[in-house]
């Protein structure tokens, strides 16, 4: 927010800022930390907003400007949903008909962190950390975790807090904390929540041996893909007459790749 002063003579900017808290489930909460910043005769100045209600009178030269800035902090003990509306009014003292009125709300949402576990220990950890949540003092503090069998050494937790967690990871076994960028997006982990088509990995061409069914123990040639039916048609290498078989994708075991692939 800029405060302008546009006439000829210096002027004071009346700054009224309150502050209203909404807690979910009507449950009182730790309160936010809330910094006013300004500059002041090129000085950087920094209120912290104790109370739900400030009143300050900032003195603006003639022709000059500065920016406001308000800095919202949530408290380590924040729950999903609970939220802060900061209303700001603004007047001159010259002029008290010259006003202006912004409110900025913000709302706590949880957030994906990535734990660091050590290698195949990754559930081993998640249990661990299931089991704090239960705790007490911990309730509310973990919504999900996740333990993609591909992304060894890791977990993905959902949780309202980075502090928080850093808390519940310690003294858990073959926990290493949470990595250096900490938080991530559900684009960059979608890939792990859609779970992976069976004949993915299988390209026509490749020998796999049959695991399940009538032909367990054969080996076979891939000779067409059906993705949309998950279903493969393999040759059966050992048969007299090459007899076109068709297999689930999730019954074979590719035993020897190639490098190309035919898809209907």
């Amino acid at each position: 927010m800029r405060i302008v002063n546009t006439s000829v003579r210096d002027d004071v900017a009346l700054l009224k800022i309150t502050y209203l808290y909404r807690f979910a489930g009507n449950i009182e909460g730790a309160e936010w930390k809330i910094v006013l910043k300004y500059k002041l005769n090129e000085e950087q100045k920094e209120d912290v907003l104790y109370s739900s209600e400030k009143a300050l009178e900032l003195p603006v030269s003639a022709g000059k400007d500065f920016d406001l800035a308000l800095e919202l902090t949530a408290p380590v003990g924040v729950r999903y949903g609970d939220s802060v509306d900061v209303v700001v009014n603004l007047s001159s003292k010259n002029d008290p008909l010259v006003t202006e009125s912004k409110t900025l709300s913000t709302t706590a949402k949880q957030v994906l962190l990535v734990v660091k576990t050590q290698i195949g220990h990754e559930r081993e950890v998640a249990d661990a950390l299931l089991l704090k949540s239960g705790m007490s003092k911990y309730t509310g503090a973990i919504f999900a975790i996740l333990a993609p069998p591909q992304l060894r050494g890791y977990l993905i937790v959902e949780g309202m807090s980075i502090n928080t967690l850093k808390e519940m990871l310690k003294g858990v076994p073959k926990a290493r904390g949470i990595i250096e960028e900490g938080e991530t997006t559900i684009e960059e982990i979608s890939r792990f929540l859609t779970p992976a088509s069976p004949v993915s990995g299988i390209n026509v061409g490749d020998i796999v041996e049959i695991v399940s069914g009538p032909f367990k123990g054969e080996r076979a040639r891939v000779k067409t893909i059906d993705s949309q039916k998950e279903e493969i048609t393999v040759e059966l290498i050992d048969a007299v007459v090459p007899i076109p078989v068709t297999v689930r994708g999730d019954s074979v075991k590719v035993v020897e790749g190639q490098n190309k692939k035919e898809v209907k």
